[in-house]
């Protein structure tokens, strides 16, 4: 009974954390789905699409810093210049995942 009361919260807590995961976006996903295309699987905008589009590398290390996120987040919510607002079909938290995602393409750790 003892050892029962012991795993109990331990087993819950594993599962909520497991469950926390599943819920959360995948910026690669993300990326690889509505990004990639255009944008090339590093950012560095090597796709065929993106060559045409002339598409700016964004390998660049500004992506990577601090207050880049922001930038990236609005850029992918709102688009720019070329690049489709993708408001209406990414949710806030995909939003989120795939700008992280892009800084580490742009070297954050």
């Amino acid at each position: 009974m003892r050892l029962a009361l012991v795993l109990l919260p331990i087993v819950t807590l594993t599962i909520l954390a497991s469950a926390a995961r599943a819920d959360g976006a995948d910026g690669g996903a993300v990326w690889a789905q509505h990004c990639q295309a255009c944008h090339g699987a590093t950012g560095a905008g090597e796709s065929p699409a993106g060559k045409a589009m002339h598409v700016a590398s964004l390998k660049d290390p500004k992506w990577a810093s601090a207050d880049a996120q922001a930038k990236i987040e609005s850029a992918v919510r709102n688009g720019v210049g070329k690049m489709p607002a993708m408001a209406s079909a990414l949710s806030a938290d995909q939003i989120t995942a795939v700008a992280q995602y892009l800084q580490q393409l742009a070297g954050a750790k």
